[in-house]
């Protein structure tokens, strides 16, 4: 139970997080790609000549579906040892805070400022701002590739519910050959937090390599908001 009105609750995301999903965590739906450590700490999910593959993998590390105060959990300052608020001359009664004596709600009219008001539980969880795409081509251009993110959500007994976050296509994404590996980031176009209950985001990246082209996937980062607190 807490020592305030309620849980201390964060109301802005930190926009910080970065994720590396590497080659290792990766799988392929089709196509014959192997994992191949080219050199020391150079891992990567390597595709031959005129071979197409789709490359999948769950981006979801957890979810945050909302909660609503109980008097289990909140607002230790109204349920004192008198079961009264605090501060009283009864002894156990005195809120941490040594708030004024009174019942919430109060009225807006006798609030001092009156701001803007959240209501109900405050987003929290797990955000998909945009997602850095690392991969090389060598020997001729790529025939074709996208990449694309979706958001599941499963329930008992009922059709998956598939939501696009980020159409399947190209996206930016370069298909020349060059010496060093591409780091391409992709924005989400419309990033929200992932607060539905059993919910799967899934990125997806097709590749077709043409005759004499090679084509390596080092990996997906990340970048997300976040809010736990």
């Amino acid at each position: 139970m807490s020592f305030t009105d309620g849980m201390w609750e964060q109301a802005l995301p930190q926009s910080d997080l970065q994720m590396f999903i590497g080659a290792d965590q990766i799988r392929n739906t089709t196509g014959a790609p192997t994992l191949t450590l080219n050199a020391s700490g150079d891992l990567s999910l390597n595709l031959g000549a005129s071979t197409s593959a789709v490359f999948m993998v769950s981006a979801t590390d957890f979810v945050r579906t909302g909660r609503y105060a109980t008097t289990a959990i909140d607002q230790e300052q109204f349920g004192t040892a008198a079961s009264q608020p605090g501060p009283s001359t009864v002894s156990g009664t005195s809120g941490p805070l040594a708030l004024q004596p009174g019942y919430p709600p109060l009225k807006a009219s006798q609030m001092a400022t009156l701001g803007a008001i959240q209501t109900g539980p405050i987003p929290k969880g797990f955000q998909i701002n945009s997602i850095d795409v690392i991969y090389l081509i060598t020997g001729a251009a790529l025939t074709s590739i996208a990449v694309g993110l979706t958001k599941t959500v499963f329930a008992n007994n009922t059709a998956n519910a598939v939501t696009s976050l980020l159409t399947k296509a190209q996206n930016g994404l370069a298909t020349a050959t060059q010496a060093n590996p591409y780091l391409t980031n992709v924005a989400v176009p419309n990033p929200a937090m992932l607060t539905s209950a059993d919910t799967e985001a899934l990125i997806e990246l097709d590749v077709t390599t043409p005759a004499a082209s090679a084509f390596r996937l080092y990996g997906f980062v990340l970048h997300c908001s976040y809010n736990l607190n």
